[in-house]
């Protein structure tokens, strides 16, 4: 027991020989029953003081306290009624195994039934810098979860409740980097944690992915998802469809959407990634209110169809057809029609060329 820092329990340790230690600390045996064990940082950092390196340290004051029971050898571990608390309000509970230590690497982790309760203020204490200064945390979460497996390859199940809404994913990875996930985020503000409000808000949606990798710019994976509403730039969405493969930043797939304000079906593949450029796709828009929508002042309603296959980073660069057809716009009681509207763009060395046709114009420029 120190000023700030006590100490209530039993430790017992068992070991064969003292070379066994040296040679294989992971058949060390332990039994510890904590019942009371409370330390403060000031008291830690006496012992370790190139800790107040990690931000949680810096906070002197704070004080952890643990309980529970803790047995069996390094290399196979059991805990029991394991509570840790420590900020203002963070609460940790949950029962554990663990198989394989000391190499946390090939350990094997069993967290059967883990409660997290905490707040921004208690995360932003233990992460400091390491939190993406673009996002918000919420004030308040709670967290359930069930972990097996190792550190790259396990299953999790978690049900998070927060001030910004709720969240329930399922999922899993294997060696190979072969991944499943299934999740379900119920009004979900988006907008508070991209602390952008005005063009974000509430998002309710369930999404299946199973892919492959964890790099962003090789992963594949198939996605399903459905948005059953989605706030952007003021506006909520209803009924969005999203079924398709990505590859790095490439989808192909299908997107449908049925709001009462904007209603389109989309199939086809837009790749990003750098130097395989393009977007060939069939687009229909059934029907788009841009003042509802708040893209418009203006009371502007449009539908039309359209093709493209297009390849290129940029406009100078783009090379194929693009075609509208059956457009119409509608303002107030005045509609206009127009059949069709093609566009070829042309780029090759020493040559660049783009034509524009429809009913009521033709263009067509021309470059060497």
């Amino acid at each position: 027991t120190t000023q700030h820092s006590s100490v209530n329990g039993d430790l017992k340790i068992s070991f064969s020989s003292l070379a066994t230690l040296q040679n294989s600390i992971g058949s060390m045996g332990l039994n510890v029953n904590m019942k009371a064990v409370s330390i403060q940082n000031s008291d830690i950092l006496y012992f370790s003081p190139e800790l107040i390196k990690q931000p949680f340290f810096q906070n002197l004051s704070n004080k952890t306290t643990v309980s529970g029971n803790v047995n069996g050898r390094i290399n196979n571990l059991i805990g029991k009624n394991v509570v840790v608390s420590t900020g203002n309000n963070t609460i940790l509970k949950t029962d554990f195994g663990i198989a394989g230590l000391p190499n946390a690497e090939t350990a094997f982790f069993h967290f059967p039934n883990m409660k997290v309760i905490s707040s921004q203020q208690d995360i932003k204490m233990m992460a400091g810098t390491s939190i993406p200064t673009n996002i918000e945390l919420p004030d308040a979460i709670a967290l359930e979860a069930i972990f097996k497996g190792k550190m790259k390859a396990f299953e999790t199940k978690m049900n998070l409740k927060s001030s910004f809404g709720d969240a329930n994913i399922t999922a899993s990875i294997d060696k190979q980097e072969n991944f499943k996930s299934d999740m379900y985020f119920s009004r979900f503000d988006l907008g508070s944690l991209l602390k952008d409000k005005a063009m974000y808000g509430p998002v309710t949606l369930n999404a299946q992915v199973d892919g492959h990798g964890l790099d962003a710019k090789s992963i594949t994976a198939k996605i399903k998802a459905e948005a059953t509403e989605l706030y952007l730039n003021k506006y909520t969405y209803h009924n969005l469809l999203v079924n398709g493969t990505v590859t790095g930043r490439e989808f192909e797939g299908k997107v449908n959407m049925n709001d009462p304000n904007a209603a389109f079906d989309f199939e086809g593949l837009v790749n990003l990634n750098p130097n395989q450029e393009r977007y060939r796709f069939n687009l229909n828009v059934k029907g788009a209110d841009l003042q509802k929508l708040n893209i418009t002042k203006e009371d502007i309603r449009i539908g039309f169809v359209a093709q493209s296959d297009l390849q290129g980073a940029s406009a100078d660069k783009l090379n194929g057809k693009a075609q509208i057809t059956n457009l119409i716009i509608a303002q107030g009681q005045k509609k206009y029609a127009l059949d069709s509207v093609l566009l070829t763009s042309i780029n090759a060395h020493n040559k660049s060329e783009l034509k524009l046709k429809s009913a009521p114009v033709d263009l067509n420029y021309s470059s060497r």
